[in-house]
Protein backbone atom coordinates (compact mmCIF):
# COMPACT_ATOMS: atom_id res chain seq x y z
CA UNK A 1 0.00 0.00 0.00
CA UNK A 2 1.22 3.54 -0.99
CA UNK A 3 1.58 6.27 2.01
CA UNK A 4 0.08 9.52 0.71
CA UNK A 5 2.19 12.46 -0.03
CA UNK A 6 3.57 15.16 3.20
CA UNK A 7 2.26 18.86 3.24
CA UNK A 8 6.02 19.09 2.82
CA UNK A 9 6.39 16.17 0.58
CA UNK A 10 3.68 18.08 -2.13
CA UNK A 11 4.92 21.40 -1.79
CA UNK A 12 8.74 20.94 -2.96
CA UNK A 13 7.22 19.31 -5.58
CA UNK A 14 5.35 21.96 -7.20
CA UNK A 15 8.28 24.06 -6.38
CA UNK A 16 10.41 22.02 -8.13
CA UNK A 17 8.20 22.30 -10.93
CA UNK A 18 7.76 26.20 -10.40
CA UNK A 19 11.53 26.06 -10.78
CA UNK A 20 12.21 24.26 -13.66
CA UNK A 21 9.15 26.70 -15.32
CA UNK A 22 11.37 29.62 -14.94
CA UNK A 23 14.10 28.18 -16.08
CA UNK A 24 12.18 27.51 -19.45
CA UNK A 25 11.06 31.18 -19.22
CA UNK A 26 14.29 32.52 -19.08
CA UNK A 27 15.56 30.50 -22.19
CA UNK A 28 12.01 31.70 -24.06
CA UNK A 29 12.60 34.03 -26.99
CA UNK A 30 8.88 34.54 -27.67
CA UNK A 31 7.51 36.99 -25.13
CA UNK A 32 4.13 34.94 -25.67
CA UNK A 33 5.55 31.82 -24.40
CA UNK A 34 7.67 33.68 -21.67
CA UNK A 35 4.58 35.22 -20.39
CA UNK A 36 2.30 31.83 -20.68
CA UNK A 37 5.25 29.80 -18.63
CA UNK A 38 5.28 32.62 -16.28
CA UNK A 39 1.62 32.32 -15.34
CA UNK A 40 2.58 28.21 -15.17
CA UNK A 41 5.09 28.82 -12.47
CA UNK A 42 2.87 31.48 -10.37
CA UNK A 43 -0.05 28.72 -10.33
CA UNK A 44 2.96 25.63 -9.54
CA UNK A 45 3.67 28.31 -6.75
CA UNK A 46 0.15 28.80 -5.49
CA UNK A 47 -0.05 25.05 -5.48
CA UNK A 48 2.64 24.95 -3.34
CA UNK A 49 1.42 27.38 -0.79
CA UNK A 50 -2.08 25.54 -1.13
CA UNK A 51 -1.70 23.02 2.03
CA UNK A 52 -0.71 25.77 4.07
CA UNK A 53 -2.97 28.32 3.14
CA UNK A 54 -6.29 25.57 3.62
CA UNK A 55 -4.67 24.53 7.44
CA UNK A 56 -3.99 28.69 8.08
CA UNK A 57 -8.11 28.90 7.04
CA UNK A 58 -8.99 26.02 8.68
CA UNK A 59 -7.47 26.64 12.15
CA UNK A 60 -8.93 30.50 11.49
CA UNK A 61 -12.63 28.99 11.36
CA UNK A 62 -11.92 26.87 14.41
CA UNK A 63 -10.84 29.64 16.70
CA UNK A 64 -14.47 31.37 15.31
CA UNK A 65 -16.82 29.03 16.24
Amino acid sequence: MSQKPTDLERRAYWRRRAEEVHRLARQATDDGIQKSLLDIARFYEAMADRPATRRAHDMARRETN
